[in-house]
């Protein structure tokens, strides 16, 4: 049932004049934002400790951009599906940074560990074989199975679409060792709060619980890392960027160069700080105890981070442990 309504919303959304839609996203954006309660404290608490040189009104722009741009997101992801290739063409595009990729690793086949983050059009990701001139490496992109089997098939669906792979984060490891080795592309989302199974570093200076799989990936492959996005450049318009995440080779420096670089886009560009997921708490593993404690004593990485940080030149962690 669940499928046969997604297809349905999908195939109605795609047939909405886009005005309308706008429209929608809105509005939309503006009752999630109002109604978000404490999800709505946390994103201003944690604008204001990311940007505390920055008004106010900026921060609360910020905050409600980030909730329409969400809507915008779900939307387009139930509408995909149904979307002609001719119309994802004129819709998004690879920016000159992602061509220069792409040239580049046709020229020299390698493994890539492409780390990405929920920026508004994250899924169009999977977009990128229909929108390049010349096939490039195996896509994949690991991901986290839903609970409902009829959403999870038509998660996956949706997204393979273009041929990309879907690997489980459940069971999907060895097979993206396998795709890495054979030179493929393997795409991880790394801003999410990893909680107690994930390792202590920091983002912007304060302590998150990430997941070490970038690190895992790279170190057993040798594979090339990069920051992988997608930019917004109007109402289901987007380009795709590729930048290069230089790293000492330590697992505390591939986590340290992919987070740097996010931190570094998210300071210079207005556009991509607004479109950042800033509902979800990244660094929420601090508000819990018991937790913290859990992967302080285990999986500890913060003095490795600052040394990482600094040989990179990037900033450090603050030095109130409380952080």
């Amino acid at each position: 049932m669940i499928e046969r309504l997604l297809h349905l919303a999908g195939w109605l959304l795609v047939r909405t004049p886009e005005p309308l839609l706008r429209g929608l996203s809105v509005a939309l954006g503006d009752l999630v934002h109002l109604l978000a309660g404490q999800r709505r404290r946390v994103m201003r608490r944690n604008l204001a400790e990311v940007f505390p040189d920055r008004p106010a009104a900026w921060r609360k722009w910020v905050a409600r951009e980030s909730c329409r741009r969400m809507v915008e997101t779900g939307l387009l992801a139930i509408a995909a599906p149904h979307l002609p290739v001719e119309r994802i063409r004129a819709m998004a595009r690879m920016d000159a940074t992602a061509q220069d990729f792409a040239r580049a690793v046709r020229a020299r086949p390698r493994p890539i560990v492409a780390g990405s983050a929920h920026l508004a059009y994250w899924e169009a990701l999977t977009w990128i074989p229909v929108l390049v001139d010349q096939p490039g490496p195996q896509l994949s992109t690991v991901y986290r199975p839903m609970r409902n089997p009829a959403l999870n098939r038509w998660v996956v669906a949706t997204r393979s679409r273009f041929g990309a792979l879907l690997l489980s984060r459940r069971s999907g490891i060895h097979q993206a060792l396998h795709i890495l080795q054979r030179g493929g592309l393997v795409n991880v989302l790394f801003d999410q709060n990893a909680g107690g199974h994930g390792t202590l570093t920091t983002f912007f200076g304060r302590k998150i619980s990430m997941t070490e799989l970038p690190a895992l990936l790279v170190s057993r492959t040798g594979a090339d890392l990069v920051l992988i996005g997608t930019r917004r450049t109007g109402f289901w318009r987007l380009e795709i960027f590729v930048h290069p995440a230089p790293h000492d080779g330590t697992t505390a420096g591939v986590l340290a160069a992919l987070n740097l670089a996010f931190e570094d886009l998210l300071r210079k560009e207005e556009e991509i700080c607004a479109s950042w997921l800033w509902l979800h708490d990244r660094w929420k593993i601090s508000e819990l105890p018991v937790e913290l404690k859990k992967i302080t004593e285990k999986r500890n990485l913060l003095a490795e981070d600052a040394r990482s940080r600094a040989q990179m030149g990037g900033p450090q962690a603050r030095a109130d442990p409380s952080v």
